[in-house]
């Protein structure tokens, strides 16, 4: 038998329809909410886009500094066209130390819960060549950190949660997005700090993440592929500890991260990009 081919709903529109209301039964009440987050995204993420453009235009400025630029865009054509993501994401070596303390006075501790501070050196290197040296300039950030909400009486199935652009405060994380209720639910978190932000920020750098987007696109390539780079070594951390599973989460350039290290690692049970990143190039338009 022939198998009929499907019409995709789109296609059944009726003429006209991006014309018509988008009616709602909500009341007045909910819809000042709506309007409110609205209003409210939309002023986040003109000052994000601010940020982002103010860090990267130094760089883009000349004709010069645009066409070296470009030029090493074009190192990276290559896997693109591969499409092989073992080859674009290095697998990082299994035997990478983690040093855990706890957690200082001055550091988030959310009361009743067992928390440690967790680092490591990343051994991470650029895909690009050309890279290598002014990429590994940046000494804070060579120290990988993260803050792990540990259940006493062992491992258990652990949520790593990757942050925001800019965003990385373990408590405003935590309470945003109610990783303590998660814990008490019987769930270990780990909250990571993605390269240039937190104590992985340079000391000249006016804010956290600066250095994430400041030398340019090539640059900022490598910070993603350290990033999810990053994320492999704490996973493999994890599971070795004992860990049966573990998932990934991330908020907006956390949710790119997250859906990137999909593509690279089959490990994760469940990742879930929250208000992700889909096109950083439309992000900057």
């Amino acid at each position: 038998m022939t198998p009929t081919a499907v019409t995709p709903w789109w296609d059944e529109l009726p003429e006209g329809y991006r014309h018509l209301l988008d009616t709602t039964d909500i009341g007045d009440e909910h819809r000042l909410r709506v309007f409110a987050t609205a209003a409210g995204d939309r002023v986040l993420r003109t000052a994000l886009g601010t940020l982002i453009s103010a860090a990267m235009l130094p760089r883009l400025l000349t004709r010069r500094q645009f066409d070296r630029e470009r030029e090493r865009l074009r190192f990276y054509w290559r896997y693109a066209d591969a499409g092989d993501a073992e080859q674009t994401f290095v697998r990082p070596p299994a035997d990478v130390p983690v040093r855990e303390s706890r957690a200082a006075r001055c550091q988030y501790k959310p009361r009743g819960i067992v928390s440690q501070h967790l680092e490591f050196d990343s051994p991470f290197t650029p895909l690009h060549p050309e890279l290598l040296k002014s990429y590994g300039c940046y000494r804070q950030n060579r120290v990988a950190h993260a803050l792990h909400f540990r259940h006493p009486q062992g491992p258990r199935p652990t949520m790593i949660f990757l942050h925001g652009y800019s965003l990385p405060s373990y408590a405003i994380n935590s309470r945003w997005f109610s990783l303590p209720w998660l814990y008490k639910k019987g769930y270990d978190v780990l909250l990571v700090t993605l390269p240039f932000h937190g104590p992985r920020k340079e000391r000249n750098h006016p804010y956290s993440g600066y250095g994430f987007f400041a030398d340019g696109f090539a640059h900022l390539n490598e910070a993603i592929l350290q990033a999810v780079y990053d994320v492999r070594i704490w996973m493999d951390y994890l599971l070795a500890s004992g860990v049966s599973c573990v998932g990934v989460s991330g908020l907006s350039l956390g949710g790119y991260i997250t859906s990137a290290l999909a593509a690279a690692d089959e490990r994760p049970s469940f990742v879930i990009p929250n208000s992700p990143v889909v096109s950083l190039f439309d992000m900057a338009r």
